[in-house]
């Protein structure tokens, strides 16, 4: 897996850690408006995802998983569940990120130089050369 590939994966997942499921009473969804797929228990027990939520007067308008248009009066829904985000998941996975890559750094650091030391005896003095592989040495 190219490390591109990883780095996206990375922050799909890191995404979704920050993520915080909510439940709420109906009359949030009538002072606010979640941007996420929210999910409405009906008083009756049954559970509809709907996407796009807005209120309207005392009903909530959205689109359902199947595509269909959904209008369900307030009355009729007994909680809300919806995503928002959470400080301190966020903060947590921020954390981890700049611990990784703290580790990562000093791991790199540890592993030394490529790079290789030659004397070159001149009468008199000794001078040393360091070069790295790859490239020809400068003598």
């Amino acid at each position: 897996m190219k490390l591109s590939s990883s780095l996206v994966a990375l922050l799909v997942v890191s995404q979704a850690a920050c993520m915080q499921r909510t439940i709420a009473r109906p009359d949030y969804l009538m002072n606010n408006r979640p941007r996420s797929r929210t999910v409405v228990t009906m008083n009756n027990g049954d559970r509809l995802p709907v996407s796009g939520v807005e209120v309207v007067a005392d009903t909530i308008f959205g689109r359902a998983d199947n595509g269909d248009d959904v209008a369900v009066p307030v009355k009729d829904v007994k909680l809300v569940e919806y995503h928002k985000l959470s400080p301190t998941r966020t903060a947590m996975v921020v954390g981890a990120g700049v611990v990784g890559a703290g580790a990562l750094i000093v791991y790199a650091a540890s592993q030394g130089t490529p790079c290789l030391q030659h004397e070159y005896q001149k009468p008199g003095d000794t001078v040393r050369y360091y070069y790295c592989e790859g490239s020809p040495p400068p003598f």
